[in-house]
């Protein structure tokens, strides 16, 4: 039984139940036992599996994330000539990178996206960090709320929720941490580019207006804005991954999610920039 205490309390009690499960099934129906044994093994196994994958996805994402941070114009050279002709229409150019975890573990897409929208940078800025008025600026949103800002590592953060009503399935909700900031590269004064970025959040559950709890019900929720000038518009390197933890077909989700969500997002971040400039 000491050789156990190398694991994780989570697979420890696991561990210790099959044992227990063993020696009471062994003394009514042998045959049974085995089967029971074998059935709680996989699955404890199939548990401790997501919980390792999710853990790697997580550090991968992470990684893509902090890239994004880096990207400027020379990055528009990797762009195939069919891409840049869409990049000039200022139609968006989405690529899938899939991300896995270790050991092969979980593929999951993340979207990576690269846009040229009529919009000033700095009031594009002012849209994505003004979480509260979400429900205006973006159709899909349904509802947000705001529950914490501050500073961390001198970087403004907001924490809040997001609903978000997409058709067929079920509402998304997520409870998101966003960061914001203003990079001066040149040190003149102007900024060179503005950063958004968000990760999943835990925090305490808050109550629709019937009093039912509004639960997450993302299995991954990470994204990323680069939003720069460029020839008098925002040049954008927009990323995110999004996976649910209800059932729905992941090439059906992903295929709603780069064919529908993501040009509409940008279609309505671009309307919202116009509309916030002229008032």
């Amino acid at each position: 039984m000491k050789d156990i205490d190398v694991f994780p309390n989570k697979i420890k009690n696991g561990i210790k139940e099959i044992i227990k499960t063993e020696d009471n099934m062994r003394r009514s129906r042998p045959g049974s036992a085995v089967f029971s044994i074998i059935l709680f093994s996989l699955l404890l196994m199939l548990s401790w599996a997501r919980t390792a994958r999710a853990d790697s996805i997580d550090q991968a994402v992470a990684a893509t994330i902090e890239k994004t941070k880096n990207y400027s114009t020379a990055d528009l050279q990797a762009l195939t000539p069919a891409e840049k002709a869409k990049f000039e229409k200022g139609e968006p150019v989405i690529r899938l990178i899939k991300v896995e975890g270790e050991g092969g573990g979980d593929r999951e897409n993340f979207a990576k996206t690269v846009v040229l929208l009529d919009a000033d940078p700095e009031v594009v800025y002012e849209v994505l960090v003004d979480l509260a008025n979400y429900p205006k600026y973006f159709s899909s949103v349904k509802k947000t709320v705001v529950f914490e800002r501050g500073k961390e590592n001198g970087l403004d953060y907001q924490i809040y929720l997001q609903q978000v009503h997409l058709p067929v399935i079920p509402d998304v909700y997520a409870y998101i941490k966003l960061f914001s900031q203003k990079v001066d590269g040149n040190g003149d004064g102007k900024t060179d580019k503005y950063l958004v970025w968000w990760v999943e959040d835990d925090r305490k559950l808050l109550q629709d207006e019937k009093g039912k709890d509004l639960k997450p019900n993302l299995k991954y929720n990470y994204g990323s804005w680069n939003v720069q000038p460029y020839e008098g518009k925002s040049l954008i390197f927009y990323h995110e991954i999004t996976s649910p933890n209800f059932w729905v077909p992941k090439m059906a989700w992903t295929k709603a999610n780069t064919w529908v969500g993501i040009p509409q997002v940008l279609e309505d971040l671009q309307k919202s920039a116009r509309l916030k400039k002229q008032k």
